[in-house]
């Protein structure tokens, strides 16, 4: 039951015409179109009409689409016994098609069976109540007939409430004609086990529904036999549901189908702005202008032909103006991984849309999983980036139209290092923090390592005094200070380091420091403070070599009678 609802409620138009038998096409409302250029997917719902030679049996939803009940009660008989009789031939609103032949009458017996066999059934005659065979055969009582259900009712015995009826229904092409077994009793068991059935006839379809109210078998009469089915005029060929045949059983609210299933005889076409493009269906098309008009046709041939069509017109959906969203940028304190929070995006795409609830947000990390929604972000609110920087993709779905769009942002995380160099370095008198030998971007000194105000470059150097600096990369400024302690030099190490010479400045590989004093240590250090050569020395001259080196700057700290002296050299 679920499965038919939820049938319905998706696509209700197939549903109608599975549940009618008419010769009506509809088409399924197709997807929004967001987009010039969207493929649009078309999906027409009909019954295909076949030629009536051989019939496929189905079962279909119980409904109470047509009534039981009609003034039009089938005539007394005029010999005055109203039980198990044929009535006189009855005209049809529409030739209808049974086993290859085209009837435009029919009769219609007291039993629970109508017969298209006016030349072997006598109106008003005895229409037969007792059998025990099945069907197909060619001894069957009523042969081109339909049974719905055949058993032995007592309608001579009918009250006020209890009728056998007919009447027609709807327009042509899609006439109906419906037959009722309405509340019958059986024979010899009259007072409470009542019969309710109903045969319905399509137009241009041919189509055969027997509806089952309730039937119950009367065990005491005839072993409570009943037959639901149709049979030809040779009583060859016979179609019937299963368990249906002629037998002693019960049914309540129940139908069968009976469909031709011989040749086609319909033809459908697709045709847009009233020219036909294919005869497939369904069918893609990509929408390039307004107003078209795709139309669904079906031509009907058969005892009579008709036409059945449905138009739908192609229009764009009007979008909302969403914001841009930004990209997501963070220093962090640690170097560990960002945790971001991908929805804070969300109000800047809305950008003031009053009714925020009607739109859906989903995150994803490639383009084609934003356009199927699939594998999405599954909790963006603390989202682990995978790449660095990474770009993501969300998609903003309108739940009103069920447009997207797809607009992408970045997430990035910077974790900035302090800046390197000598954490003791010497100046002399009136030199301030520009004089410091630092390696960093953007360099920023501070009298804390921790807290503190900043210090301008200007700042006169104190002697004993530790300074603190950072480095800004991209807008983020290192967490951690690198610490440089000033030490003052005086100005009369001139004596000691009289005649000071470092030769050949630039070098390209051994160069030689010599002092007039003799040396006691030598030091040679890179631009970002690290010490590359350490050599301690007794004499007044010492080699020293840089081939194992790349080409730069790099610093030379002499050590002669407690001073000592910086010099730059540049290594090709």
């Amino acid at each position: 039951m679920k499965k038919i609802l939820l049938s319905f409620l998706l696509f209700p138009s197939l549903f109608i015409a599975q549940v009618t038998g008419s010769a009506t096409v509809t088409i399924d409302t197709p997807a929004p179109i967001c987009n010039i250029g969207d493929s649009v997917f078309l999906d027409a719902n009909y019954i295909q009409s076949k030629a009536t030679d051989s019939y496929t049996v189905s079962s279909i939803p119980f409904t109470n689409l047509f009534s039981y009940t009609s003034s039009n009660i089938i005539p007394n008989n005029p010999s005055g016994f109203n039980d198990d009789y044929w009535t006189s031939p009855i005209s049809l609103p529409f030739e209808f098609s049974f086993y290859g032949n085209c009837y435009t009458s029919l009769m219609i017996g007291t039993n629970g069976v109508i017969t298209f066999d006016s030349t072997n059934q006598t109106p008003f005659g005895i229409c037969p109540f007792v059998y025990d065979l099945s069907i197909p055969n060619t001894n069957f009582p009523v042969l081109n007939a339909i049974y719905g259900v055949f058993q032995d009712l007592n309608y001579s015995n009918s009250s006020p409430t209890q009728s056998i009826n007919y009447y027609s229904v709807g327009t042509a092409p899609n006439r109906i004609f419906v037959i009722n077994y309405h509340e019958m009793p059986h024979y010899f068991n009259q007072s409470n086990n009542f019969q309710s059935s109903q045969i319905v006839l399509y137009e241009t379809t041919n189509i055969i529904d027997v509806n089952v109210k309730k039937r119950t078998p009367n065990d005491a009469w005839n072993l409570g036999r009943g037959v639901i089915g149709i049979q030809n005029q040779a009583g060859t060929s016979a179609y019937f549901p299963l368990g249906r045949n002629t037998g002693n059983w019960s049914a309540t609210n129940e139908s069968w189908r009976f469909t031709p299933n011989g040749a086609l005889t319909s033809q459908f076409v697709w045709k847009k702005n009233g020219v036909v493009i294919s005869n497939q269906n369904p069918i893609t098309v990509n929408y390039t202008q307004p107003n078209d008009v795709y139309q669904a046709s079906v031509s009907y041939n058969g005892c009579t032909t008709a036409i059945s069509e449905s138009s739908v017109t192609l229009n764009l959906i009007s979008q909302p103006a969403y914001g841009a969203p930004i990209n997501i940028s963070e220093c962090l304190t640690v170097p560990e991984l960002l945790i971001a929070n991908l929805t804070i995006n969300e109000p800047i795409i809305l950008n003031g849309i009053t009714n925020p609830s009607d739109f859906g947000f989903s995150y994803h990390t490639t383009l084609v999983d934003a356009m199927l929604g699939s594998n999405p972000i599954l909790f963006p609110q603390a989202y682990a980036p995978q790449s660095n920087p990474e770009t993501i993709y969300v998609e903003i779905l309108d739940y009103n139209t069920g447009c997207y769009q797809i607009k992408t942002f970045t997430v990035e995380s910077n974790y900035v290092s302090m800046p390197t160099g000598n954490s003791n370095q010497n100046f002399t008198q009136g030199q301030t923090l520009q004089n410091l030998v630092i390696n960093g971007t953007n360099v920023q000194w501070y009298a804390n390592q921790l807290i503190g105000t900043t210090l301008p470059l200007t700042t006169p150097l104190v002697d004993g005094t530790t300074y603190h600096a950072t480095q800004t990369i991209n807008g983020c400024e290192s967490p951690e200070r690198f610490a440089v302690t000033a030490h003052l030099t005086l100005l009369n190490d001139t004596f000691s380091f009289e005649n000071l010479k470092i030769q050949p400045n630039p070098v390209t590989d051994i160069f030689t420091v010599s002092n007039q004093n003799n040396l006691n240590l030598v030091e040679v250090y890179n631009t970002i403070g690290q010490t590359i050569i350490y050599k301690k020395v007794n004499d007044n001259q010492v080699k020293l070599d840089l081939s194992n080196y790349n080409s730069g700057v790099y610093f030379v700290k002499v050590y002669s009678e407690n001073q000592n002296k910086t010099i730059k050299i540049i290594k090709n």
